[in-house]
Parts: structure tokens; sequence; C-alpha cells
């Protein structure tokens, strides 16, 4: 994206664009602050809950609620168990084992999977581009997760969970396309937390009911839940739609990488979290693998342009 391209959009375009990457940032500490207080599954179903109260009544009375058409449900209940369900239970439980800065990254690289996902799906091509970034962010997580004597820094548990998000996230993506065009973003949110507010209340009284009723409400917990159902479950998807009809989603997908960059710098002022140079070159790096895979030098701007013509000199010298 060049210089010209950003002149031409609103700057509210790129305010809530930046906005809502602070909101999911922090998102990572309200989540590890609620997390010291109640256990995944509660903190996952109260998120819902409260999102969907705020949801339900702007959709009906500003008359934009849509029902669900029959044909769609099957496909819609499948998002619904990828991304509120599989996802927030991966990242829930991840953060929970890990710390946010680690969490972050790890999220972070859910665009660099999803052309392979529609590759398989979509039948859409693949670059070298996609696997050179593959490569690269990988051994920026590498950094992240592994010691100097190439021993787990991080709880491998709290890695699974998190890549397992990544999974569904990336599935949910491809998914997502079928029927992005019938529906509006806030209606698909507010149907798939209704979903999955079913998928979890099971799992609650198996899992966290005793806990939960030991426990009671705790107004310091609570508070950040509302933050995550109230921010970063329902504003920042406004400002992040908002964006999206504003500009193209490869070039949104380059703003969800400094995701990581403020979640470090969260971490540090909330939950006094070292700054090392290992971890910021750990970041450095996956960050730089997400930007290569998503480089596409056929693109019109600067970066293609200069491509274009390294390659064009390359031949001439080579004839």
């Amino acid at each position: 994206m060049n210089f010209q391209t950003f002149k031409k959009k609103p700057a509210l375009v790129y305010v809530a664009l930046i906005g809502a990457m602070l909101i999911w940032a922090i998102s990572f500490i309200w989540s590890k602050q609620a997390l010291e207080t109640y256990r995944p599954v509660s903190v996952v179903l109260f998120r819902l809950l409260i999102s969907s109260a705020f949801l339900f009544p702007y959709l009906y009375f500003s008359k934009r609620l849509k029902k669900i058409q029959k044909q769609d449900r099957i496909l819609i209940f499948v998002m619904a168990f990828c991304e509120p369900f599989i996802y927030f239970m991966g990242e829930t439980y991840g953060i929970s084992l890990v710390s946010p800065a680690v969490a972050a990254v790890i999220i972070s690289t859910l665009p660099l999977f999803t052309p392979f996902a529609a590759a398989i799906f979509l039948k859409d091509k693949l670059s070298g581009y996609n696997l050179i970034g593959v490569v690269v962010s990988l051994g920026g997580i590498s950094l992240l997760v592994m010691g100097r004597n190439a021993e787990f820094a991080v709880s491998w548990k709290g890695l699974i969970f998190l890549f397992s998000s990544v999974i569904a996230g990336v599935v949910y993506s491809v998914l997502i396309k079928r029927v992005s065009s019938r529906y509006s973003v806030l209606n698909l949110v507010l149907y798939q937390n209704l979903i999955g507010i079913f998928l979890f209340i099971p799992l609650f009284f198996v899992l966290d009911y005793q806990d939960f009723v030991t426990t009671g409400l705790v107004w310091e917990a609570l508070v950040p839940i509302i933050k995550l159902s109230i921010f970063a479950t329902s504003i920042a998807y406004f400002m992040y739609t908002f964006a999206l009809k504003k500009m193209d989603i490869s070039k949104v997908n380059v703003f969800t990488n400094i995701i990581p960059v403020f979640t470090i710098i969260f971490s540090y002022f909330y939950l006094g979290e070292l700054i090392t140079d290992r971890k910021v070159l750990g970041i450095v790096i996956v960050i730089a693998g997400v930007f290569i895979s998503q480089f596409n030098p056929k693109r019109t701007g600067r970066y293609g342009y200069i491509h274009r013509n390294v390659v064009k000199r390359f031949k001439r010298t080579r004839e």
C-alpha cells in the first residue's frame, strides 16, 4: 500500500481500524485478569452472555436483525462451533497457561495459514511467499517458546490450545465467505454468540459450576469480562466492519499484525511483564513472516512496481 493509497482513505477509517486493533490487543490482558478469579469456561460464557445482551437490543430496535435462512442454519452452526466455541476455548485456556504477549503472537499467525485453507477448500492459488512467510514466522515462534537449551520455555499445553484457536479461526474464515454477503457481520456475531452460549452451558455445569458457586460474584473479575464483552466482542467489530467496507481485506490484515506489539506494551504496564530482547526479536520475525505471506508483487503500487522492475532488469542482464 503506497502513500497515495493512504491519502485517498478518510482518516476515520484508520482511526476505527487502529482502535479495533488496540481493543483486541488489550483484550488479552483483560482475559488474563478475569482468569485470576474465574475458570476459562465461565469467562467465555459470561463474555458471550453480556455481548448478546448488548447486541440483541441494538439490532432489534434498529430493525437490523435478520432471520437466518433455512439453507444457512447448518453452516452457521458449524461456523459457531469453530468460533466462538473452539476459538474462545483454545484462546482462553491458552492465555491461562502462557503470557498475553505469547498468546497474541500465536493468534496473530491466523492470516498466515488462511491461504492454505483457501487453497484446499476454495481452490485459491498458493504463492511462494505464503510458504516463505510460514517458515519465517515459525522461526520467530520458536524463539518465543523455546529456551536457550532447546527446552520449552512456555507451557506446551498452552501452545496446543492457542494453535487450536488458530485452526478454528482459519476454518471459520473460509466458511464465512459463503454467508457474508447475505448477513451483516453483527448479525453473524449475535447468532454465533447465541449458539456458543448453547454449547458452553453444559460445559459450565460440568467443569466450572462448583468453582463458580464457591467463588461467587467478584466485581474485580467481572469488570474485565464486561470490557471483553462490550469492547472486544461488540464495539471492536463495529469499527473493524466499518474499515472493511472502505478498504480491501488484504490491506486490513496488515494492521492485525500490530496487535502483538500493543499487547507487549499493555502487558508491561498492566501486568509488569518483562520485555526481553529475545521476545522482541521473536515477535518481529513472526510479524515479518506474516507480512511476507501477504506480499503479492502483482498488486499495483510502489512495492509491486519495484518488484516488476527488478525482474525486468534481471532478465535483461541474462539476455
